[in-house]
């Protein structure tokens, strides 16, 4: 009996020193359990909207540290919408995104922004649609004049619309090594800008005069219509052109011309041939091929829909609106005087413009720019 209760009480004080040991062994190895697990999740933490752009946008990032490096022609204050989803990115990231930004052509000049990107010195730009000899689809063709596209949201529907219908534009920016991505947020009106006094509102008035020309775009023969001569510039030295007195004028963005020194500088006077301009043109918001395609594809998706929200379209036309308001301002600020056709001194250009660039077209078309002809006939039914 003795030696039972002696068995039992050795049994039960062993059951005591076990559950002793595994208690204390279960209190270190969680007390390191928890150590390591608490630094996993700091290391994988996101900021708050990280983790709620995921849920909501349906990406979750959980790639390496990337550095995107992304150009602009013009100045940090006129880029807000593209900072704000390069921030987008980087929070959704929990900032293993970031870019860095070089501003005002700091990097690489406008002129050779296209080059760049297709090159990859640079991964992304906001590309300005430029008169480049390879870009047909993507600026000749729906940069024409006179298609009356009228403010800034009607711009970006425009463009947004061309891209979505006509896969040339797509296919013509990947022949040289670009992924589009969307329209950019500097959408700039077009109109006359003239460094010489007198009145240019008619079409007869515009005989003889030198008008600064980037290459074979349809408004050059517009010009040569009614009598005008285009002079063709280097990109080099197209803005410089106009500063040096070498040409009377030329058609562009009233916001490059700001860009360029040519408002108020080089200019007497701006005719605004109607409202929105003579042509709208934008930015294409653009990677570098090679680079787009070594994200991970939860990545590429964060980018997209940081760059065609509807918050970022919205302020895409905000950004515009304000930009060629200022461009405006200082101009007249400058003694730049504004000269603003009539609805009827429009038309009279619009009736000898149509023909002439619908005869443009057709001469693409003849090229080989398959889809021409198509295009222009698009663009001329949405923007009526």
């Amino acid at each position: 009996m003795k030696r039972s209760i002696v068995k039992l009480l050795a049994v039960c004080l062993s059951l005591l020193v076990f559950a002793a040991m595994l208690a204390a062994c279960s209190g270190n190895g969680g007390s390191q359990g928890g150590g390591q697990q608490g630094g996993g999740e700091s290391q994988e933490t996101t900021p708050e909207g990280s983790e709620q752009g995921g849920e909501e946008g349906g990406s979750v990032y959980d790639g390496p540290e990337i550095e995107i490096v992304i150009a602009y022609s013009n100045a940090e204050e006129y880029n807000k919408p593209i900072l704000d989803a390069c921030a987008e990115v980087t929070e959704k990231t929990g900032g293993k995104v970031t870019f860095v930004h070089h501003f005002n052509g700091s990097l690489v000049s406008i002129m050779e922004m296209a080059q760049a990107v297709t090159d990859g010195t640079i991964d992304m730009v906001d590309l300005p649609v430029m008169n480049f000899a390879q870009f047909v689809y993507t600026n000749r063709i729906p940069t024409v004049p006179f298609l009356g596209i009228n403010g800034e949201a009607a711009a970006l529907e425009y463009y947004t619309a061309m891209f979505e219908k006509f896969p040339q534009m797509q296919e013509e920016l990947e022949k040289n090594n670009m992924h589009y991505i969307g329209i950019g947020s500097y959408i700039m009106e077009t109109q006359i800008m003239l460094n010489i006094d007198g009145e240019f509102k008619t079409p007869e008035s515009y005989k003889g005069l030198q008008l600064v020309s980037d290459g074979s775009t349809a408004m050059d023969e517009v010009w040569k219509s009614v009598g005008a001569a285009p002079v063709f510039q280097p990109p080099s030295e197209y803005f410089s052109a106009l500063n040096s007195g070498n040409c009377d004028g030329m058609c562009n963005a009233v916001g490059a011309g700001v860009s360029f020194g040519v408002l108020p500088e080089a200019c007497k006077q701006i005719v605004k041939f109607c409202e929105g301009g003579l042509s709208a043109k934008a930015k294409y918001i653009v990677f570098n091929n090679d680079r787009w395609n070594s994200l991970t594809p939860e990545l590429q998706q964060i980018i997209t829909e940081a760059f065609t929200s509807d918050t970022f379209k919205q302020a895409e036309i905000a950004q515009a609106k304000a930009n060629n308001e200022n461009a405006y301002a200082i101009a007249a600020n400058g003694n730049v005087e504004l000269v603003e056709l009539t609805p009827e001194e429009y038309e009279q250009w619009r009736a000898i413009a149509e023909p002439v660039v619908r005869k443009y077209i057709e001469s693409l078309e003849a090229e080989g720019y398959a889809g021409a002809v198509e295009m222009y006939e698009y663009a001329l039914d949405i923007t009526k």
